[in-house]
C-alpha cells in the first residue's frame, strides 16, 4: 500500500514552511501568485490530501462554514445554497452541508456530530429549534444564521421574511379575484410539529380567509418534498369535496408542482375548473404549465446575504441582527379572475 504524502513532503519539495503549504491551500489570497502555483502543482503531481480538522485544531480556525437545511430534494433549497456556496467561497470558506429531512431531532444530531469539525458558523433554515441543539449552538460561541423565517428574538442573527404574511398576502391575492371556496395543503400534524414556517403560512390565510367571511378548509399531505405523491394526496382530498372548493393554496412549491402535475395528468383544467397557487420559485416550477401563482422566497439572495453577515461576524464587524429580505408574489396563470371565466 503506497504511503500517503505528508505536508512535511510538500514543504520540503517546494521550499516552503508547511505554514505556508496549509496558509497556501486554506487561504490561497494571503499567499503569492508565485509561491502558490508551485504549491499547487507540486500538490498535484503527488495526490497530497490536506487535513483541515488538523489545521484546525492548531490554529482553532478550519475554514469549514456548516449549512443546515430540510432537504435538497426541493430546487429552492438548491438555489439557496448556491447563494451562500458562492459568496463563502469569494472570502475562502468552504460550505458543509446537513439535511434534516424536516426533522429537529436530526438537527439537534447534525450539530452534535459537526461541533467536533470546529466550524467557524453555522447557516440554519429556520427559527426553530430543540433545547439541545439552541443549548449547544450558544455554547459554541460560533456565528449562527438562522433563516426563511424572521422572529424579534434570534438565536444571534436572522435573515428571512414573514411566512405569516406570505400566506396572508397570497391568500387576499386569490380573493381580489373573486374566489369564494379557498382550501390551504399543508403537511399532516406530524411534520407541522416541526417545521413551524408551514404554520406560519397557514396562520396567514386563516387570518385573511376570517376578514374576508370565508370558511377555511384544510387539506393535508405527509410528505413535503415528495412532488407527486403530495399532489395524488391534495387532488384526492378535492375530489372528497365533490370539487366544491374553487382554489387551493399548496404550502408548499414541491405539493403546488405536484398538484398542477395530477390535474394535468388527469386531463383536469387549470384554471378552468380550480385555482392553484403555492410557495416558492424555482426554475422548474416557473416552467410549470399554467404558470403557477406564487411567493418568490428570493432564496438565492436569501443566501447570499446570510453568508455575507456570517462572515462579517465572523470577522467581529458590526452588524444587525434581523434582516428582513422580504418575498414578491408572482401572478401566474393558475389563479384567474372568476368574472372572466
Amino acid at each position: 500500500m503506497k504511503k500517503k504524502t505528508t505536508i512535511k513532503e510538500i514543504a520540503k519539495k517546494t521550499g516552503y514552511s508547511t505554514s505556508t503549504i496549509a496558509r497556501s491551500i486554506s487561504n490561497p489570497r494571503v499567499v503569492s501568485s508565485k509561491t502558490r502555483v508551485k504549491i499547487e502543482k507540486i500538490i498535484k503531481k503527488t495526490g497530497y490530501v490536506h487535513n483541515y480538522l488538523a489545521s484546525s485544531l492548531k490554529s482553532g480556525k478550519s475554514g469549514f462554514v456548516i449549512g443546515i437545511i430540510p432537504t435538497l430534494r426541493l430546487s429552492v433549497f438548491a438555489d439557496y445554497i448556491y447563494g451562500i456556496k458562492e459568496k463563502l467561497r469569494e472570502n475562502g470558506f468552504e460550505l458543509l452541508i446537513g439535511l434534516t429531512n424536516y426533522n429537529l431531532k436530526t438537527e439537534e444530531e447534525l450539530v452534535t456530530k459537526f461541533l467536533s469539525y470546529k466550524p467557524e458558523g453555522f447557516i440554519v433554515v429556520g427559527t426553530q429549534h430543540t433545547e439541545t441543539t439552541t443549548r449547544l449552538l450558544l455554547n459554541s460561541k460560533s456565528p449562527i444564521v438562522e433563516t426563511w423565517n424572521i422572529t424579534d428574538k434570534p438565536l444571534d442573527i436572522v435573515v428571512g421574511f414573514s411566512n405569516f404574511s406570505a400566506g396572508y398576502q397570497i391568500t387576499d391575492y386569490i380573493i381580489s379575484k373573486n374566489y369564494k371556496n379557498i382550501a390551504f395543503a399543508t403537511p399532516a400534524n406530524k411534520q407541522m410539529g416541526n417545521e413551524n414556517r408551514s404554520k406560519r403560512r397557514l396562520s396567514g390565510y386563516v387570518s385573511r380567509m376570517k376578514i374576508a367571511k370565508l370558511k377555511t378548509t384544510i387539506f393535508y399531505f405527509t410528505e413535503p418534498s415528495n412532488h407527486k405523491l403530495s399532489g395524488k394526496q391534495i387532488f384526492n382530498q378535492f375530489k372528497e369535496h365533490n370539487s366544491k372548493i374553487d382554489c387551493i393554496i399548496c404550502g408548499y412549491e414541491a405539493s403546488g408542482a405536484g398538484l398542477i402535475s395530477e390535474c394535468n395528468n388527469r386531463n383536469f383544467q387549470i384554471p378552468k375548473k380550480l385555482g392553484i397557487a403555492t410557495f416558492g420559485s424555482s426554475d422548474i416550477t416557473l416552467l410549470l404549465h399554467p404558470q403557477l401563482t406564487t411567493i418568490d422566497f428570493k432564496a438565492e439572495e436569501m443566501g447570499a446575504i446570510a453568508a455575507t453577515n456570517l462572515i462579517s461576524k465572523i470577522k467581529n464587524q458590526k452588524i444587525k441582527k434581523i434582516h428582513d429580505v422580504g418575498f414578491d408574489l408572482i401572478k401566474g396563470a393558475s389563479i384567474v379572475n372568476q368574472k372572466t371565466k
